[in-house]
């Protein structure tokens, strides 16, 4: 039987296919949610620096709570007043890093992971070419440019002259955050980007990021970067487990002959392109009909989000389909967020076992969301507009039945104990 959360996000994608916090940006020319932002933009130019930083904070004060259904279910209004008050007093003595970090923070008060400050056309072009894990042992650099590379499998101690915890401290406050994975998924992710590292003080204005890490030897060393232009190269497949192969397509699937298993990876809540989901889950339930199939695995760990209806046509096959009871499992993580989120809950309700870690947010959460252009500095405000109910599923983000943490050496040694898991389980006959 289909939740309430399920019942509201059909009413709610009638009108509006944008649920999660990955939403895609409106064209150019679409006002929705934007009002006003065009008759600021002509004035921005002729505006100081500084003038442009009061501009976008006045506005921000003014239209969160505004636009957001509730933006002081965790921060009382006047604690908010307060520290808008306290920012635009500081405004002239900081740099744009902690003018942009503080108006982060500002957003960060309402406690929403899909209400957040996007840098939008303030730019994002130059990264310290760095990717990090927070794993439960630690945050390590998982991938790294030339001629960083000796990093990789380091453990990360320091950040300019603070302690870890000092520095994941100061960046999880620059954006909003429910569930403890979505805040270290996002810590690791702010630590490679100049304008949260040196925002909150972690780096210098004008100089390089240091990191002190912990080889692979145990020696401690500095890591100092400069930012850079950097585009990673993704692996070769065949040197990475499976769910590491495709994470940008949209969806795919692979028999394992060996495991008796149908692996299907749901990575993005949208429609491809080149191939509908229809088509897809089509492909799907031919090899379900033609192979031997012990477990059907749907993996949604690398998926944010979308439209959570894209998903319905696989959920009415496994409905149409009971011999798959008890032989379905779903794949969770801190990534899982917002629209796959509720279809994990979904294919909760179809009979699927879900295995791994939390979800990025609770079950019950806000969501549906809209967006508006500061008017000054290119940013853009992304915020919710409506909450999703999930009765029955309570607790700070939706948990799974079968609890998996990936680990730094499980990583490093390119194993993934969550697919393991699902494949070790045991189910019942396979007709």
């Amino acid at each position: 039987m289909r939740s309430a959360l399920v019942l509201a996000a059909t009413v709610a994608l009638a009108t509006s296919a944008a649920q999660g916090c990955r939403s895609r940006r409106a064209p150019a020319d679409d006002t929705t949610g934007s009002s006003g932002s065009a008759a600021s933009a002509g004035s921005a130019a002729s505006a100081t620096d500084l003038d442009g930083w009061r501009a976008d904070l006045a506005f921000l004060a003014a239209e969160l709570p505004k636009r957001h259904p509730a933006p002081f279910h965790q921060t009382p209004e006047a604690a908010f007043r307060a520290a808008v008050d306290e920012l635009a007093t500081a405004l002239p003595g900081l740099s744009d890093d902690q003018r942009l970090v503080g108006l982060a923070r500002i957003v960060a008060l309402v406690a929403d992971g899909h209400t957040q400050l996007d840098l939008g056309r303030y730019g994002r072009k130059l990264v310290y070419p760095l990717t990090f894990y927070w794993f439960p042992d630690g945050i390590f650099v998982i991938d790294a440019a030339e001629p960083y590379r000796w990093a990789i499998g380091a453990r990360v101690v320091t950040v300019g002259d603070r302690s870890i915890a000092e520095a994941t401290a100061a960046l999880s406050s620059t954006f909003g955050w429910q569930a403890d994975g979505f805040r270290r998924a996002q810590v690791a992710w702010r630590l490679a980007w100049p304008q949260f590292v040196r925002g909150t003080g972690l780096a210098p204005a004008d100089g390089p990021a240091r990191y002190g890490v912990v080889d692979a030897g145990g020696a401690t060393r500095d890591l100092i970067v400069e930012p850079t232009v950097w585009r990673i190269k993704p692996p070769a497949p065949d040197t990475v487990p499976l769910y590491r192969q495709k994470p940008s397509a949209f969806y795919w699937s692979r028999y394992l002959p060996t495991e008796r298993a149908l692996y299907v990876q749901y990575n993005t809540c949208y429609e491809a392109s080149d191939l509908s989901f229809a088509a897809f889950t089509d492909a799907v339930t031919q090899a379900l009909d033609s192979q031997p199939v012990d477990r059907l695995i749907v993996d949604l760990r690398w998926n944010g989000g979308g439209n959570s209806e894209i998903i319905n046509p696989l959920l009415a096959a496994i409905t149409a389909r009971p011999t798959l009871r008890g032989r379905v499992f779903t794949l969770i993580g801190r990534n899982t967020f917002s629209s796959a989120l509720m279809n994990a809950i979904d294919l909760d309700q179809v009979g699927a076992l879900l295995v791994g870690e939390p979800a990025g947010s609770p079950a019950a959460h806000y969501g549906q969301v809209d967006h508006v252009d500061l008017p000054a500095r290119g940013l853009t405000l992304h915020y919710s507009t409506r909450r999703f109910e999930a009765p029955g599923y309570a607790g700070p983000a939706l948990a799974p039945e079968v609890a998996v943490e990936l680990s730094s050496a499980d990583y490093l040694a390119g194993r993934d104990p969550v697919l393991a898991a699902a494949l070790a389980r045991p189910v019942p006959f396979a007709p």
